[in-house]
């Protein structure tokens, strides 16, 4: 799974570089306390699941695209752990 994560992430590196209507790229820092990060994986997993069932909902499907949606501590917090 981690072999998947890095190739999407080169991927990304990729789209970064097209025009800007083929390439909706947005991005977030906001600083919260450690109680409320359950509260934003709970609605990550939400808006994950509504726009899956939006794509199988569609009639024809001419195209296919990735969404990734990170979601780490920039400061270390509690979470600061290195896969190895």
């Amino acid at each position: 799974m981690l072999q998947y994560h890095l190739q999407i992430l080169e991927r990304a590196f990729q789209a970064v570089q097209l025009r800007r209507e083929f390439r909706p790229f947005d991005n977030l820092v906001v600083a919260l306390p450690h109680k409320d990060v359950e509260t934003v994986r709970d609605k990550i997993r939400q808006f994950v699941r509504e726009l899956d069932m939006l794509g199988e909902g569609a009639g024809r499907r001419d195209d296919v695209f990735q969404l990734n949606i990170q979601f780490f501590s920039l400061t270390g917090g509690r979470a600061r752990e290195v896969m190895k």
